[in-house]
């Protein structure tokens, strides 16, 4: 029996972005991050929306999206760094711990395959 990880990792990072867009609110300086009100909210509703799809059982779609788009963020804010400061009070911080968290779910959710159910 092969055990189905996407839903455990979903609901990790949902489990991290929701406590993260929080803890944000008290402390804008949390980890270095550079966090204000938009980015708590963003963070919140990406946690939000995966701890959603755990529930749901849709762990693997959720890690290719989030993974995708948190990605994107990393290398926007990399490339971009001056505008995504300006948005989202983003630091160099922040941009890795988007490209890092988006490389984990999106190799997680395009990699590892979700066990199909087997016939009773």
């Amino acid at each position: 029996m092969t055990r189905d990880l996407q839903r455990p990792i979903a609901l990790t990072a949902g489990l991290l972005l929701t406590a993260l867009g929080l803890v944000g609110f008290f402390d804008s300086t949390f980890l270095g991050l550079g966090l204000n009100p938009l980015h708590n909210l963003i963070h919140l509703l990406s946690g939000v929306v995966a701890l959603w799809a755990y529930a749901k059982g849709w762990g693997q779609t959720c890690n290719q999206w989030l993974g995708i788009i948190y990605l994107l963020l990393g290398v926007v804010g990399l490339a971009a760094g001056g505008f995504m400061a300006s948005l989202l009070n983003a630091t160099v911080t922040a941009h890795w711990f988007h490209l890092i968290l988006g490389a984990v779910l999106a190799l997680v959710g395009f990699t590892l395959k979700t066990p199909k159910p087997q016939a009773s």
